[in-house]
């Protein structure tokens, strides 16, 4: 029995190591599985394709002449670390040598990874591509992937989800070198790498680093930069023998040429190049007898340079017309930024400078193409989308580059008459921008066009577009331009000041999201892509599509160059994330000379307007709203402002009625008897005889929160009385911040209220710094409309209508919301408390200062109060179970039930409140931020409480609030990574309408009843509307006004201005305050709350990496692309940067 039990449990624990191990294994290998497809990407992987492509043109026993050499075999057997170099001129047969050479390793069973190089396809010519296929080989020969390899993995892809980073490619390629005790690397072709700049530096790195086992280098190029590398690094060279050279020659073109004596001759006097020879054999395959053969035998060029001559002679033939198609089809193949179509390519041939618009009978046959460029030219299918237009390459690199000499002074054995074939870079670079430029400003595109075909197939008619709207400025801003020519100026300005320049931004925000990018430092030479940040940081970059040159020209110039910076720096978001919102941006500031920044779209519903005239050529440095309301049916703004003309005692103001034709400002100023630093000012208009007098401005005093009155009369101190508070926090050197102010008045029959809050903030010592970037960080004139509803609108100038609530928070945003980072928040909500305290102020009665009380430290907390309509009564909660209750100078409170409790993990909050009109309801909206791994909560509720305002016992009392409605709603940003305020809210009698982030692109507003019998509690916006990214900087206001008999239903969104900076040697920067109207009807502007629709904003449902969503599909895969950029600190610094 206990030896059937031994059994038993030995079998037991025998099943359980062997499930375990199983377990591990199947571990093991859905890691190597992941860490394979980060390597991969989304690149198409074909090595062995492309091996094998090379290795079927070996012909025979050619290329065997290399397995004998001594230097081969030394290098084949080498026990310590090896480096061997293969050079040999163009056209020599070094892609299929290195063919055979992987063939013989392979057949012997060495381990060999390796890659192919080639200029004429796209999955083959970036740096990226090598490295990325090496570190694929090199993963299949490890059984398990080492530690190091696995933190690289894991460290990645919280970043991009595949390997994008090249050092980091290179360093997982060394890693992977590491691991294998023996390993043979073969790259080919390192000369046709178009980064090979960047090639030649990870190799070097690659080669310095050590390994434990033995790693033999084997490198295949012509004479290139490379040689520098391979001499520091003391490489073995071998350069082909001319005999062994043309043996295999001869026996290549044994199969065309029959002719011993032919043969002989041939390989002789073929300059050693199986490119010629390859030529040859294409020729004589045409040729129908042996006379045929020896007479072209006789007039063939022995040189590749002779071969493209003698095609450049015979195309020099022709008539003029297919000369100058030939020319500019040579040009457009040897200068582009990229591969081009067939489609693209005739396009762009129908171009003719000046012509107005499209016209398809200019458009040149196809079969022209190839039977002006015959062998030069190669024409591919796309592998995976035959129905894409072929790609059209030059045949070999060597043909590129001899296009791209200059006959003059290379000795290319050209006649003067063949020059005109050969174009200078800088000259190239101008005749295709001009010809962008031309191609842009054809008439179709000076008026809105659907673009939703840049989505399918391109049309034909339309082929050429994407690649001029990508690539225009860069070629009239190509480094081999030192100075633009003045026809080159003209058309730039005339094209930027053109409608049609919409048009190309439209087309740029679709298949170029690059170009408006936000670039900020990673590494010390690097910049990590990203669509919005917070502040700028350093040498953080910002993507400007415009020619570098063009802020040089003039002082107009330089203002369009401006007008676009200003313009991109307020709608990036919008353009890269919604680019079919762009025809809903709008200018934000006028320029005397702008950019065409306008929409075309006659659908275009916003409307914009700014207090530029109204300021003339004052300089505003400082500038806070005072209000926002409706006079009549007339939106307009109260502003309080200093210029750089301004005493620091005067304070100017003015009242500018907003969309409104023709409005007059009402203006005035006065001097304040204060010195104190304007930061701390709750600036109020006093109400006599219900219009708004002079201003007021109460100054805190931020260590002991004392009071300054301060108006044109005198200035007033006023003690604040001793608060309980934590004598440890009062006798630090933590100070008062003011976080925000209201001003509440009420006018019933004779009587007027008016109620001042000034809400004072103390942070606790942690400091948080931002973070700088996530996916998920002009010019109308001073335009005003005159329509029918405000034709009729009243002249009264009564202060503004109680429809408003006006809210006034600080400029001054506070260090907490400046400085936030997301690697902070689990110590955000440790132990760390802030202080807060309200100062209540009511017009002819003494200050009241609030007990403080302290919460968790937040990255952004607002708590509006709420004044009752009838008693001299304020009300605030901040917390979800207490009321505070304020009255006649006395603090009550009042538990409360019913509500939700705040979970801890919150860390950023609003609890706002609103009394009915009747003052027998107070209002609750509560918003909770909460964030999770990967997208951040936002949890919208509200509720109602039955309030009884005589009820001044100070015994505890619970009061029961009913919940209205409650939603939950997502995005993508997390919280740290954007600027607070996170939510803009509007109040009226009927609903509270709130704005949720995004707020600097496109917001989710939704519109709640205050009436819990409500058929539809919560309502949102049925078409979206996109905010600028300064909104959550300016002290924005949001105010609605639903539709009526008589008007059209509005959203506004108000932004106070951004004041010129300090430093007068500085970029402008300034802003002035600025106005939005959207038209938004009741009847279809609104729509339900859908949880399956609403409950996830824009951001969530983009799942493609960040890099590729950023890239786009029509720029090259893999390939490096160019940005002209700016410096986010002063806007007039520019540079390039190489994204790989």
């Amino acid at each position: 029995m206990h030896v059937n039990l031994g059994i038993s449990q030995a079998a037991g624990f025998l099943m359980a190591d062997l499930d375990r191990q199983a377990r591990v294994n199947a571990e093991q290998r859905a890691l190597n599985n992941h860490i394979r497809q980060w390597i991969m990407g989304q690149s198409s992987v074909d090595f062995k394709g492309d091996y094998e492509t090379q290795l079927d043109m070996r012909y025979g026993d050619t290329c065997t002449w290399i397995l004998r050499d001594q230097r081969f075999l030394d290098w084949q057997d080498s026990r310590n670390n090896a480096l061997l170099w293969y050079n040999a001129q163009p056209g020599s047969g070094k892609s299929v040598l290195a063919s055979a050479v992987v063939n013989y390793l392979t057949k012997a069973g060495k381990k060999v990874a390796y890659f192919f190089y080639s200029f004429n396809e796209n999955s083959r010519r970036h740096v990226a591509d090598g490295l990325r296929i090496l570190a694929l080989q090199l993963l299949a020969f490890v059984k398990t992937p080492s530690d190091k390899l696995v933190d690289l993995y894991e460290t990645e892809t919280q970043f991009a989800p595949h390997l994008n980073n090249l050092r980091t490619t290179a360093n997982v390629v060394h890693e992977l070198l590491t691991r294998n005790d023996d390993i043979h690397v073969v790259i080919d072709g390192i000369d046709e790498c178009e980064d090979e700049k960047d090639m030649l530096y990870l190799v070097e790195w690659l080669l310095d680093q050590p390994t434990l086992g033995t790693v033999r280098w084997l490198f295949t190029s012509r004479i290139s930069d490379i040689e520098k590398t391979m001499r520091k690094h003391q490489a073995v060279e071998i350069q082909p023998s001319p005999e062994d050279i043309r043996e295999d020659i001869k026996n290549y073109l044994s199969l065309k040429i029959s002719c011993e004596t032919c043969l002989h001759e041939w390989a002789q006097e073929c300059d050693n190049n199986f490119l010629i020879a390859r030529f040859i054999s294409e020729t004589f395959g045409k040729l129908t007898s042996k006379a045929h053969i020896i007479k072209e035998l006789r007039d063939f060029p022995k040189k590749l340079n002779g071969y493209y001559t003698r095609a450049l002679a015979r195309i020099d033939n022709r008539g003029p017309m297919e000369q100058l198609a030939a020319r500019r089809i040579f040009l457009i193949l040897s200068s582009a930024r990229q591969t081009m179509s067939i489609d693209e390519l005739v396009d762009a041939l129908a171009i003719q400078r000046g012509s107005r618009d499209y016209s398809s009978s200019r458009l040149p046959k196809e079969d022209l193409i190839q039977d002006l460029c015959g062998s030069l030219i190669i024409i591919e299918k796309h592998a995976s989308e035959s129905s894409r237009s072929p790609l059209i390459k030059f045949c070999h690199k060597s043909v590129k580059d001899f296009f791209q000499q200059d006959p003059k002074t290379c000795d290319l054995g050209v006649g003067e008459s063949l020059h005109k074939y050969f174009v200078t870079p800088s000259r190239a670079h101008e005749e295709i921008g001009m010809d962008c430029l031309t191609y842009l400003m054809y008439g179709r595109y000076s008026k809105h066009i659907d673009l939703g075909f840049l989505y399918t197939i391109i049309p034909k008619e339309h082929a050429f577009l994407r690649y001029a709207a990508t690539f225009w400025f860069q070629h009239l801003g190509d480094e081999s331009i030192k100075t633009p020519s003045p026809a080159v100026s003209l058309a730039v300005r005339e094209f930027i000041s053109s409608k049609s320049f919409w048009n190309c931004l439209r087309v740029q925000s679709h298949v170029a999201r690059y170009l408006f990018g936000r670039y900020t430092g990673h590494t010390k030479h690097g910049f990590k892509m990203a669509i919005r940040g917070r502040e700028w940081k350093g040498d953080d970059r910002f993507a400007v599509p415009l020619p570098t040159w063009l802020g040089d020209q003039s002082p107009d110039d330089l203002l369009r160059d401006h007008s676009l910076c200003h313009f991109i720096e307020e709608w990036r978001e919008v353009m890269i994330t919604n680019p079919h919102g762009l025809d809903q941006c709008v200018p934000m500031k006028p320029f005397a000379s702008s950019c065409w920044l306008k929409p075309l779209s006659k659908n275009n519903t916003v409307r914009v307007v700014n207090l530029a005239e109204t300021f003339g050529n004052d300089v505003v440095t400082f500038s806070r709203i005072l209000g926002v309301g409706f006079s009549g049916k007339k939106l307009c703004v109260d502003l309080a402002y200093q210029t750089n003309d301004t005493p620091t005692n005067t304070i100017c103001r003015v009242k500018q009625p907003l969309f409104k034709a023709n409005s007059q400002p009402q203006r005035s100023h006065q001097t304040i008897s204060t010195d104190s630093d304007n930061s701390n000012w709750a600036i109020y208009p006093m109400l006599e005889g219900g219009v708004s007098g002079e201003l007021v401005v109460w100054s805190v005093d931020p260590r002991s929160l004392d009071l300054r009155l301060a108006n044109y009369e005198h200035s007033e101190p006023i003690k604040a009385p001793p608060l309980p508070f934590d004598p440890k926090r009062m006798a630090s050197k933590e100070t008062w911040e003011l976080l925000a102010y209201y001003d509440y008045n009420e006018k019933e029959a004779d009587t007027e209220k008016v109620i001042h809050v000034i809400h004072m903030s103390k942070k606790s010592k942690m400091a948080m710094s931002g973070q700088n970037d996530s996916k998920n960080g002009d010019d109308l004139s001073n335009y005003s409309e005159a329509s029918s509803d405000d034709d009729e609108e009243s002249n009264n100038e009564e202060e503004f209508s109680d429809d408003d609530t006006s809210s006034e928070e600080s400029s001054d945003e506070s260090t907490v919301e400046e400085t936030s980072d997301e690697s902070d928040l689990e110590s955000h909500c440790g132990d760390q408390k802030d202080a807060d305290c309200f100062i209540i102020i009511p017009q002819g009665r003494s200050p009241y200062w609030t007990k403080p009380w302290t919460h968790p430290q937040r990255l952004w907390s607002r708590i509006m109060p709420a004044v009752h309509p009838t008693e001299s009564l304020v009300a605030f909660m901040h917390t979800s179970t207490q009321l505070e209750i304020v009255k006649e100078g006395r603090q009550m409170s009042r538990n409360i039930s019913g509500l939700e409790d705040e979970p801890e993990e919150v860390l950023a909050s609003a609890r706002e409140l609103r009394f009915s009109r009747c003052g027998n309801y107070l209002h609750c909206l509560t918003i909770l931020f909460v964030q999770h791994d990967l997208y951040t909560e936002c949890r919208v509720a509200t509720s109602s409480i039955d309030f009884t305002p005589d009820d001044d016992d100070d015994a505890p009392k619970t009061i029961t609030a009913s919940q209205i409605s409650r939603v939950a709603y997502n995005f993508a940003d997390p919280l740290a990574a954007i600027n607070p305020p996170f939510a803009l809210t509007y109040w009226c009698d009927e609903y509270v309408v709130v704005a949720l982030p995004p707020l600097t692109c496109d917001p989710k507003i939704l519109k709640i009843a205050l009436d819990g019998d409500a058929s539809d509690p919560v309502s949102t916006l049925r078409d979206p509307i996109y905010f600028p990214a300064s909104t959550p900087l300016r002290d924005s206001r949001l105010v609605y006004r639903p539709s009526r008999k008589d008007a059209e239903g509005y959203m506004f969104l108000v932004l106070n201005a951004v004041p010129a900076p300090k430093d007068v040697t500085a970029p402008n920067t300034s802003s002035p305050v600025t106005a939005l109207r959207w038209g938004i009807s009741d009847d279809d502007g609104w729509r339900p709350w859908n949880e399956g629709e609403d409950a996830n904003s824009s951001d969530m449902k983009e799942d493609s990496p960040l890099w590729s969503f950023m890239r786009g599909s029509f720029v090259e895969s893999g390939k490096p692309f160019s940005v002209p950029v700016r410096v986010g600190l002063n806007w007039t610094r520019k540079a390039y940067l190489s994204c790989n």
